[in-house]
């Protein structure tokens, strides 16, 4: 509830510890995603999952699902129950020490967390907000 996350945000301001609210309208991630989850599982139910074709690092739990694999339902109807473990995936992707991240999405977002995390691997985004699709 919002309330909560007000606390929680005043919390962290007294202690000094950096907060920022995120600009989305959902709880996504979250126990206020249970009523739809019911639902999203019958839509899921249609999909053709297909096995992964390089390795896959699941925010879930930070583990490397080899190629082959196969996401299902239950995959992902958890991703949108519990909470993003960003963290936990770059662990398993520092582990593996590439040389280089490419984040494929609007923004440079998880690529600054990226840098962050691991200092010593280049973290790209491919794309900039309001850049549109055409520039790169």
């Amino acid at each position: 509830p919002v309330e909560a996350v007000e606390r929680v945000c005043a919390l962290l301001d007294e202690r000094g510890t950096p907060g920022q609210l995120l600009p989305v309208t959902r709880a996504f991630h979250t126990a206020l995603m249970q009523p739809m989850l019911e639902e999203f599982r019958k839509v899921l139910d249609d999909v053709d999952f297909r096995p992964v074709r390089i390795p896959f690092v699941s925010a879930l739990d930070g583990v490397t699902r080899p190629p082959g694999w196969t996401p299902d339902a239950d995959h992902f109807v958890r991703h949108t129950r519990e909470p993003v473990r960003f963290d936990e995936a770059l662990r398993g992707i520092g582990a593996q020490q590439p040389d280089v991240l490419l984040e494929i999405g609007p923004h440079t977002t998880l690529s600054g967390l990226a840098r962050r995390a691991l200092p010593d691997v280049r973290s790209l985004p491919s794309l900039r907000r309001g850049t549109g699709l055409g520039v790169l």
